[in-house]
């Protein structure tokens, strides 16, 4: 296997420009990586699948465009004593739950956690049982109103000069470019059931977005028997329509060999929260998630870096934010390395969706009444 310090140029810009467009030909890649031969470039792209630094193609979904009622996320920080199978098996019994990331433990376990959100209130009286139950010690509830910003490392500048994998954090109130995350308004069209179980399929890269594969997916896993003319017509009224939105991850180095964590800070001042957000890890090789989190208790927003990157930019990076005066708060959660054995994801749940109104609404009442059904059958065990 490959590794960060012998991957070769042209290797590298191959990487690079899946980064930016994941839609490039291979004939246009083949020309910019210098290869004669852009049938060689699809068993290239294999290689790098298989070395760690590439994976995807897979589809974002901006929950501000298929809904007439207004989606968002919302990220729950749990603190708990009890084992990580139990509190996450609880868990997974709300159904719009997307992601659960496991950090490395401190006093208490702990997990970020997120989820599709149509009730804020609702979600949180879940949080609340959990809390009077004693199954959580301490939880902090976000809410996510914008959408990622997605920015794949760079390998090699524009002369083809290597790009250090220990990023400076120098320059972090620079003025920068601040791109507008603002999620989308509803597209006012109903979405069929194709629609949905594609948008539901692409989210998590089912067969790396191969709509044969798709096809043979929810005909052998979902009993749904939906043709290739079926889901290509969908997949292009989804494009059309500006929901789904198609991209590459791309590893600085090896994935299992990166480190991943979430970075949260603010400024007194929303300009120097953006500068700070933007202008962390740009130009540099790591890949990082850039967003801002409200919280749930009011106050300013945070900007979010989720970041994977070297080991190494760990060992400084604390200790160089804390030079900036301008950084009021910030909060930090190195995440369990990948894969881990409670890192948990599952796509977009569409089964509320009502193609009538167009609405999208979760039952929290049936999620709240199965964990508290779990949680007293506990109780009630002999010991």
């Amino acid at each position: 296997m490959e590794t960060e310090d012998n991957l070769p140029l042209r290797r590298k810009l191959i990487l690079q420009c899946l980064a930016k467009d994941p839609n490039i030909p291979n004939e246009r890649l083949a020309t910019l990586s210098n290869y004669k031969n852009s049938v060689y470039v699809s068993a290239v792209k294999r290689r790098l699948k298989q070395a760690g630094y590439l994976s995807g193609p897979y589809f974002d979904v901006d929950v501000g465009r298929f809904t007439k009622n207004r989606l968002c996320r919302m990220i729950a920080v749990l603190m708990f004593r009890r084992d990580y199978p139990y509190v996450i098996n609880l868990l997974k019994k709300i159904g719009c739950f997307v992601t659960l990331y496991p950090v490395f433990e401190q006093s208490f376990r702990m997990l970020v956690s997120s989820f599709v959100c149509s009730d804020q209130e609702k979600l949180k009286e879940i949080f609340d049982y959990l809390l009077q139950c004693d199954i959580l010690v301490h939880y902090d509830l976000y809410l996510q109103k914008t959408s990622w910003y997605l920015r794949n490392p760079l390998f090699v500048t524009h002369k083809n000069e290597p790009v250090p994998l220990i990023p400076s954090l120098d320059r972090l109130l620079e003025e920068t470019e601040v791109p507008d995350l603002s999620l989308g308004e509803f597209c006012g069209e109903s979405l069929t059931t194709c629609d949905l179980s594609l948008i539901e399929d692409l989210f998590l890269g089912i067969g790396e977005c191969n709509l044969r594969k798709i096809s043979q997916y929810e005909r052998q896993k979902e009993g749904l028997f939906l043709t290739y003319s079926e889901l290509k017509s969908s997949a292009r009224k989804l494009l059309d329509l500006n929901i789904i939105e198609e991209y590459y991850n791309v590893y600085p180095i090896p994935r299992e060999k990166c480190s991943r964590f979430i970075l949260l800070m603010r400024s007194s001042h929303r300009e120097k929260t953006d500068r700070l957000l933007f202008n962390f890890g740009k130009n540099v090789r790591i890949q990082e998630r850039l967003t801002y989190w409200t919280p749930f208790s009011g106050g300013q927003d945070y900007g979010v870096v989720q970041c994977v990157c070297h080991p190494s930019f760990l060992i400084k990076l604390l200790q160089d934010l804390d030079r900036y005066v301008e950084i009021e708060d910030k909060k930090f959660y190195f995440l369990r390395s990948f894969p881990a054995s409670f890192w948990v994801m599952q796509t977009i749940d569409t089964k509320c969706y009502n193609p009538d109104t167009c609405t999208l609404y979760y039952p929290y009442h049936q999620y709240l009444e199965e964990i508290r059904k779990a949680v007293e059958s506990e109780c009630l065990a002999p010991l």
